[in-house]
């Protein structure tokens, strides 16, 4: 829900309108019409109440034009540049209004992005008072990916008898990125990579080194007795397995191959795609692994690492890729040592063998974690695709 918050006086006196609009709304032409028929039964009547009922119309059509109006010409707006947002999660769009009147209060101001996607909502401020600053925040859940822009911005008014509508509009250009929708995908899907590493190498890789504490799971057949945490499977009453970040050497690089033109649902099978990958670069820096991300048929090359910062880069890069853009020639990452790799597959790609590791994509149900279901901008219309 949108609300509002106090904001601190600042030397920036908002900007001003590019137009100004006050016309009748519905219920202002129908009191209108009204009125009109009060004139007309008044003057053939000569009946000294309808007169006066008739001022007292023509009064109301006056304060609500007036009144209002006047105290909302002295509003200015600040638009503040909004940060990077994500899919299908709330985001918090912040203006500030200012009054410049010296006496005139505004009542039931109402302000919403004209050029906002769906998603957005309007918000409502009871009372900007002379000389005030108020910051607001209106709530907007961006439905899809990528880079939008939002310029036009209304502020209006029907105080205080709904009659008339009075708007004032504002312009300021401000760029929204928006990232891949949030998903949680099952930790041991980090390490399907491992199939595409020869024991040796794995061997070389991990000789005298563990890696960070990770956490508790499940025991699964085969894991090693000696990786068995026998305290907590006592508390728990069933066998959990202490899991260690990955050695030095074991960077998983995440291959999104270029997607098939003639495929109907490729603009879904993306959109999962780079929700797995910014998945898997989240799990990455949990498990102490480095993630590289291959895209390169739409430009992204980004080497292994890990943290937040890069989390944020790979976000950003993602947010920018244009599903109805021509993706360039596809290729397979170079990799060396123990580095593996990961192969989300849009398209089959030609130049990997059948043993690698991939997800497939048209099965949620084996990379997504166990309770979580696909966000909205992730499924398909109901009865269409997988």
């Amino acid at each position: 829900m949108s609300r509002i918050r106090p904001k601190n006086a600042s030397a920036d006196a908002g900007l001003d309108p590019v137009a100004r609009r006050a016309a009748l709304s519905v219920s202002g032409f129908i009191f209108v019409g009204l009125t009109v028929f009060l004139a007309v039964g008044a003057v053939n009547s000569q009946n000294n109440l309808l007169f006066w009922v008739f001022g007292v119309a023509i009064g109301g059509v006056i304060v609500s034009g007036v009144v209002s109006g006047t105290g909302l010409m002295g509003v200015r707006l600040i638009a503040h540049d909004p940060g990077p947002a994500e899919a299908d999660r709330p985001t918090q769009l912040h203006y500030t209004l200012v009054s410049r009147n010296r006496w005139l209060p505004v009542f039931a101001i109402e302000l919403r992005e004209v050029s906002m996607p769906k998603g957005g909502r309007g918000v409502c401020l009871p009372r900007l008072g002379p000389g005030d600053r108020v910051g607001i925040e209106a709530e907007w859940i961006p439905q899809k990916r990528g880079v939008f822009t939002l310029d036009r911005i209304l502020v209006e008014t029907r105080f205080p008898f709904g009659l008339m509508h009075k708007t004032l509009e504002f312009s300021k250009p401000r760029v929204v990125v928006v990232g891949p929708a949030r998903i949680e995908i099952r930790t041991e899907v980090i390490r399907q990579g491992d199939r595409g590493v020869s024991t040796g190498q794995v061997r070389r890789a991990r000789r005298g080194w563990v890696g960070d504490y990770y956490g508790l799971r499940e025991y699964a057949q085969g894991d090693p007795r000696r990786t068995i945490s026998w305290r907590a499977s006592a508390r728990r009453g069933s066998l959990l397995v202490v899991e260690h970040g990955e050695p030095p050497g074991s960077s998983l690089w995440v291959w999104v191959t270029a997607p098939d033109p003639a495929n109907a649902d490729g603009a879904i099978y993306l959109e999962r795609a780079f929700s797995v990958v910014l998945a898997l670069v989240r799990s990455g820096s949990l498990a102490g692994r480095d993630v590289g991300v291959w895209v390169p048929w739409a430009g992204i090359r980004l080497p292994p690492a890990r943290g937040p910062a890069f989390e944020a880069r790979v976000a950003d890069a993602l947010a920018r890729v244009d599903p109805d853009a021509r993706p360039t020639p596809d290729s397979r990452p170079q990799i060396s040592g123990a580095d593996r790799i990961l192969i989300l597959p849009l398209f089959p790609p030609a130049t990997t063998g059948e043993d690698e590791p991939r997800l497939d994509l048209s099965r949620p149900e084996d990379w997504l974690a166990p309770g979580e279901a696909l966000p909205p901008s992730l499924r398909f219309p109901s009865g269409v695709g997988s």
